[in-house]
């Protein structure tokens, strides 16, 4: 299978997201097909990759990597975290009057 032509924004989109057209391609040839969000527009899923095609032009609309699970939360976050569980338990025990569950 031979990969479509590309428009200017699918372009601009894959040298964003370090996507390249060997991936396209696999993705175009093995990917689950789904109808599109759009009238007249197919979706190519696999791996987390999700590529947008025109039924009526045949051509690649956009790609996108898709996220599986959030992203890990940053440095500040994370140090406010011990504090939180902290005061999140001693309220619980505060409500339950120490009750253990």
């Amino acid at each position: 299978m031979t990969i479509l032509p590309l428009t200017a924004h699918a372009a601009r989109r894959m040298a964003e997201r370090n996507i390249t057209a060997p991936m396209v391609a696999a993705v175009l040839r093995c990917g689950d097909v789904v109808p599109g969000t759009e009238d007249g527009t197919i979706s190519h899923r696999l791996c987390g990759l999700r590529v947008v095609t025109s039924v009526e032009h045949g051509v690649i609309i956009t790609v996108c990597a898709e996220r599986s699970c959030p992203a890990e939360p940053g440095p500040k976050r994370r140090a406010r975290l011990a504090g939180q569980l902290r005061r999140k338990y001693s309220r619980e025990a505060r409500l339950y009057n120490g009750m253990n569950w």
